[in-house]
C-alpha cells in the first residue's frame, strides 16, 4: 500500500508561463488516445473548446461547439468534457433541469449535437451537476443530481451512446434512505476499462460525506455505496465541493475531497489522509503517477502523493488538472473572468509510486 506524505510547501516545481486561453469560466479538461488535449469552457450561453496538439505546452483559438440557451455555469458547474479513441463528448446543463451533450468524431474534426438530452425525463437536472467520463475503447458515462422522483435528489447514471445509436434508458445509481443526497455538490465519475467509479457527497442524518459505488461489468451491475474516510461533517449548508476520483487498470479507486476546511486523500476502506487547507480538490494520474491541486483561499496549489513538494500555480479558483503521457501536468483555472493555463514537465519528478 502506498503511503501519502502530508504535502508541505516545501519547494517549486518549475512551469511555462501562465497563458490566458480565453475569456470565460469553469474549464474541463480531456486527453484522447494521440495525446490531443481538449479544454472546454463556457462563455455566458457559449460552449468554447480549446485544443493544444503540442502535449498540453500550447492552446489555439478557442472555437465554439454549440449554444446552449440558459447554460449553468460557475460553483462548479460548467460544461464537462472526455476523451477517447476516436471521439470526444461535452455534456453541459442548463436551467429548464436538460443536459445537452455534442460530441466530436476526431477523424473530421467536427463537433455536432447528440440528439436528445442525456437525461431522458425532461427538467429531472436543474442543478446542473453532472460529469463525464470514458475509457479508450470509446464506452462513455454520465452522472448527475436527478429530482424526477419526489422532487429530490439523488445519483442517476447513464451510458452516452454514438450518434445515431439507441441509448439505454437512464437508472437510478443510488437513492439516499433519508430521502436526497447533497443538493449542491456534483457527483463525479471515473472509468478505466470496464472497471467504473461514482463518487458522490451523502445526506444522511445532516451528515454530508462522501460515497463510493463501483463497478467490474462497465456499468451494468454497481456495488452498495460505502462511504469514504473515518470523519463525517454536519453541515446545514450546501459546500459546493463534490471532489474527484481516479480508477487504476485493475479498478482500484484513489478520491480527494473536502470536510470543513480540510482537503482529503483516501481510498476506500482505509483511513483519510489530510493534504492541508482549502476547497475545490481536483486529481488526474497518468501510470504511476497521480495528481492533485486545489484551492487554498485564493491561490491554486498543485501537488502528488508521497511527495512534499506543493507548489503555488496561480491566483484563481475553480483549478483542473490533467496528467499526460508525455510526463507533462497541464493546470486550467479562472482569474477576472479568463479561462488561464500552465503545464509543467514533471518527467524529473517521476520516482514517486501512484495509487
Amino acid at each position: 500500500m502506498m503511503m501519502l506524505a502530508h504535502l508541505a510547501l516545501s519547494a517549486l516545481l518549475i512551469g511555462e508561463q501562465s497563458t490566458i486561453v480565453g475569456e470565460g469560466s469553469s474549464p474541463q479538461m480531456a486527453v484522447d488516445a494521440r495525446g490531443t488535449v481538449r479544454m472546454v469552457f463556457g462563455r455566458k450561453d457559449t460552449i468554447l473548446v480549446a485544443t493544444s496538439k503540442d502535449g498540453g505546452r500550447t492552446f489555439g483559438a478557442p472555437l465554439t461547439v454549440g449554444v446552449v440557451g440558459g447554460m449553468h455555469l460557475g460553483n462548479t458547474r460548467g460544461p464537462t468534457i472526455a476523451s477517447s479513441r476516436s471521439r470526444s463528448v461535452i455534456v453541459a446543463a442548463n436551467t429548464a433541469g436538460q443536459l445537452p451533450a455534442f460530441q466530436l468524431d476526431h477523424s473530421r474534426a467536427q463537433w455536432t449535437p447528440i440528439r436528445g438530452a442525456i437525461n431522458d425525463v425532461e427538467g429531472s437536472a436543474p442543478e446542473g451537476l453532472a460529469t463525464i467520463a470514458a475509457n479508450d475503447a470509446n464506452a462513455f458515462h454520465t452522472v448527475w443530481l436527478d429530482l424526477r422522483e419526489g422532487r429530490k435528489n439523488n445519483i442517476y447514471f447513464s451510458a452516452v451512446p454514438a450518434t445515431g445509436a439507441r441509448r439505454a434508458p437512464d437508472r437510478a445509481l443510488y437513492k439516499s434512505p433519508d430521502g436526497h443526497v447533497c443538493e449542491c455538490c456534483r457527483p463525479t465519475i471515473a472509468v478505466s476499462g470496464r472497471h467504473v467509479a461514482v463518487m458522490f457527497r451523502n445526506w444522511l442524518a445532516g451528515a454530508r460525506d462522501m460515497y463510493l459505488t463501483t463497478s467490474s461489468d462497465g456499468g451494468k451491475n454497481f456495488s452498495p455505496a460505502q462511504k469514504l474516510g473515518e470523519g463525517s461533517w454536519k453541515l446545514d449548508a450546501c459546500p459546493m465541493d463534490g471532489g474527484s476520483l481516479v480508477i487504476g487498470a485493475g479498478g482500484e479507486v484513489a478520491s480527494v475531497w473536502r470536510r470543513e476546511t480540510t482537503v482529503y486523500y483516501a481510498r476506500p476502506g482505509e483511513r483519510e489522509i489530510p493534504l492541508g487547507e482549502g476547497r475545490s480538490p481536483m486529481m488526474s494520474r497518468q501510470g504511476s503517477a497521480t495528481y492533485v491541486v486545489w484551492e487554498e483561499r485564493s491561490t491554486i496549489k498543485l501537488g502528488w502523493p508521497g511527495s512534499a513538494i506543493v507548489t503555488n500555480v496561480g491566483e484563481g479558483r475553480h483549478p483542473q488538472v490533467l496528467a499526460l503521457p508525455n510526463g507533462r501536468v497541464v493546470v486550467a483555472w479562472e482569474k477576472d473572468g479568463r479561462v488561464r493555463v500552465q503545464s509543467y514537465d514533471m518527467s524529473p519528478h517521476h520516482s514517486h509510486e501512484g495509487m
